[in-house]
């Protein structure tokens, strides 16, 4: 399973090469040995995905490939408001735009989004200009409404919940 992994790893970090122009061009030929069936398993997959595409048809709407915008997630808390986040964010979506994403989504969790909840201010312009520069390269937004991952090893946010009434939360 290890092997499988590792080896989803190489083929999706070969992906976010800026020239993806030049790994659609691999052969099966041009592939490690040790990567030959993973190889023939994506390249069957992305196949029958693309006949399945071609079929919709005409007037069927164009479907939108969209991913993740990693770096402006909201459980990373007081991270996004550094100033290398945006950073992180623009790079982030040229590189998803350069691989054909056509959308990105986001979570904004509670309670990070509330006026109350410290640099809340800051949060609203950092979003803001997220999305100005999702707009700015053509690109569709969704926002998800989320509940913050507060008070776990996946956010470095501390909040207490129990306080809160049903009507609140």
């Amino acid at each position: 399973m290890k092997t499988y992994l590792v080896s989803s790893l190489f083929l999706f970090s070969l992906l976010l090469i800026p020239s993806v122009s030049a790994f659609s061009g691999v052969s099966q030929a041009q592939v490690p040995p040790e990567y030959q069936e993973l190889y023939s398993t994506l390249k069957s997959s992305l196949d029958s995905f693309n006949a399945t595409l071609a079929a919709m048809g005409p007037g069927t709407g164009s479907p939108i490939f969209g991913a993740e915008l990693l770096p402006a997630n909201a459980n990373r808390g007081d991270a996004l408001l550094s100033p290398n986040t945006m950073q992180a964010v623009t790079l982030y979506l040229d590189r998803l735009k350069e691989l054909g994403v056509g959308g990105v989504t986001f979570p904004v969790g509670y309670p990070l989004y509330t006026p109350n909840f410290p640099n809340y201010q800051a949060y609203v312009q950092f979003y803001k200009q997220v999305v100005q520069e999702v707009r700015k390269r053509g690109m569709v937004v969704e926002i998800e409404s989320s509940v913050l991952f507060a008070n776990t090893a996946f956010s470095p946010i501390t909040f207490d919940y129990s306080k809160l009434t049903f009507q609140e939360f």
